[in-house]
C-alpha cells in the first residue's frame, strides 16, 4: 500500500515540490534544539516506541527487540506507535517516557513524521536511539540529516550498520534479533490445505513490500528449471500477502501443469512458524536483505534454506548450513521505492539454485546434514545469551556516559 501511495504521489505532485518538502522537514529537525542527554534526569531504563501491534515484518522486528530487552533484565516500558494515532495520544507520550533511554523502532522514511507527532519534549534529556532497517549497501543521503536529532543507531545486522556508518558520525551498533520460534504440534499440512505426501518447496513474500527485492519470480523460475510439470512428487507453496485474484491467476497460468498451492490468508506467528516447519525447503533468491528473519526462522525450524549469498543473511548463514547461491551485482536502472536508481543489489544465479533444489530433493543424506547443522548453528548464533549480553553491555555504557565525562 505504501509503495502504491508513493507512486501515486510522485505522479500527482511535482518532483520539485517533493524535494522542497523533504528539505524543509530536514531543516525543521536540524533547527530543533533538543536538550542533551542527562543521565540523572530520568530513571535508568528503556522506553521502546514502535509498531508493536502491527502484523508486519516491522511489527515482528519490534516484538523481537522487546523480548530481548525483557530478557536482559533492564527496566523498560513499551509504547505502541502508529502514524495514525490520535493527536491526544501523542500528547501523552512525553509525560510517560520516564526512562532515560528512548529506542524509536521507526524506520528512517517515517522518522521526520514521527518527530512532528511526538514533539521535541519526547526527545529532551533522553539518550535517543533509533532502530533502523535498510537493505542496500548505500544509506540514502536524504535520511542522513535525521541523525542530528539522535544519539545512536541500532540495526539488526553489520551489513546495515556498515551502510549507515559510511554516512554518519554518531555511534552505529549492531543488535541482532534474539530468534524465537514455536510450533503447534496439533497442526498438520491438512490445516493449510496442503498434501502430506509431496516434497514441498516454500516461497513467501508480500505483494506490497517491494517484491522486486524479494524476487519471488526468481524462485519460481528456479523451481521450473529444476522440475518438469509432470513430476507429481514435488510441489511449490507460495505464501503471498496482499495479492489480488489477478495476481494469483497470472501465477497459476505461469505454473500450469505444476503442483502449486497458494496461501493468501493472514497467519498468526504460531501458524506461520508451524507452516515453515512442515515445509521441506525454503527458497529465497532475494536481491538484498536487511536481516532475513524468515531464513533464520526456517533454519531454526529444521527447514533447509536455499538463499542468495549476499547481504545481511550471510552473517548467520554459510555453505555449511545452507545452500548459498552465487550472484552478480547489478545497478538499479529505475527507482524502486524506497530504493533509488544507481544503487546496486544482487542478481542470483537461478540455474545454480535449481541444481540445489534437485539435490535437496534427491539426496536425503545431504538434506539431513544441512538441516542438523543449520539448527545447531542458528540456535547458538541468534540465541538469548549472546543477544541480551549485547543489549545489557551497551545500555550500561550509556547509563554511565555522563558520569564518565565528568571525571
Amino acid at each position: 500500500m505504501k509503495q502504491q501511495l508513493k507512486k501515486v504521489i510522485k505522479r500527482i505532485v511535482p518532483e520539485s515540490v517533493l524535494v522542497w518538502w523533504q528539505t524543509r522537514s530536514s531543516r525543521y529537525l536540524e533547527q530543533s534544539d533538543i536538550i542533551k542527554y542527562d543521565s540523572q534526569f530520568f530513571k535508568r531504563g528503556i522506553n521502546l516506541i514502535g509498531p508493536m501491534q502491527q502484523n508486519s515484518g516491522l511489527g515482528q522486528s519490534c516484538r523481537l527487540l522487546e523480548r530481548a530487552i525483557n530478557a536482559s533484565g533492564i527496566m523498560y516500558e513499551v509504547f505502541p506507535y502508529s502514524s495514525e494515532l490520535s493527536p491526544r495520544k501523542f500528547k501523552l507520550f512525553s509525560t510517560k517516557l520516564v526512562y532515560s533511554i528512548n529506542i524509536f523502532h521507526i524506520n528512517a522514511h517515517e522518522f521526520c513524521h514521527a518527530f512532528y507527532q511526538l514533539k521535541k519534549k519526547s526527545w529532551d534529556r533522553h539518550y535517543n536511539i533509533v532502530y533502523w532497517l535498510w537493505e542496500l549497501e548505500d544509506f540514502p543521503d536524504s535520511w542522513v540529516p535525521y541523525t542530528r536529532m539522535i544519539d545512536e543507531i541500532w540495526t539488526p545486522a553489520e551489513f546495515v550498520s556498515n551502510s549507515i556508518r559510511k554516512k554518519v558520525k554518531i555511534p552505529v551498533k549492531t543488535v541482532p534479533y534474539w530468534l524465537q520460534v514455536k510450533i503447534d504440534n496439533q497442526i498438520t499440512r491438512k490445516y493449510f490445505g496442503l498434501p502430506e505426501e509431496k516434497f514441498l518447496f516454500f516461497v513467501a513474500y508480500d505483494k506490497n513490500s517491494v517484491a522486486e527485492r524479494k524476487n519471488p519470480q526468481g524462485c519460481i523460475n528456479a523451481f521450473k528449471i529444476a522440475f518438469r510439470p509432470n513430476n507429481r512428487d514435488v510441489g511449490l507453496v507460495i505464501k503471498i500477502n496482499h495479492a489480488t485474484e489477478t495476481d494469483v491467476e497470472q501465477l497459476k497460468e505461469e505454473l500450469t501443469g505444476y503442483n502449486v498451492y497458494f496461501i493468501k490468508k493472514t497467519l498468526s506467528k504460531l501458524e506461520m512458524d508451524t507452516m515453515i516447519s512442515l515445509m521441506d525447503v525454503y527458497i529465497s533468491l532475494h536481491r538484498a536483505e536487511g536481516f532475513g528473519l524468515i531464513l533464520a526462522e526456517s533454519m531454526a525450524l529444521g527447514t533447509p534454506v536455499v538463499a542468495t549469498d549476499y547481504s545481511a543473511n550471510t552473517e548467520f548463514m554459510n555453505s555449511e548450513v545452507a545452500c548459498m547461491i552465487d550472484y552478480q551485482k547489478v545497478i538499479l536502472k529505475d527507482d524502486v521505492w524506497p530504493y533509488e536508481r544507481g544503487n546496486c543489489w544482487a542478481e542470483p544465479n537461478v540455474e545454480q539454485a535449481a541444481e540445489y533444489l534437485r539435490k535437496l530433493y534427491e539426496d536425503s543424506t545431504y538434506y539431513n546434514e544441512i538441516k542438523i547443522r543449520a539448527q545447531k548453528y542458528i540456535t547458538e548464533w541468534l540465541g538469548e545469551k549472546r543477544i541480551t549480553e549485547i543489549i545489557k553491555s551497551r545500555c550500561k555504557e550509556i547509563f554511565n556516559l555522563e558520569r564518565e565525562n565528568e571525571k
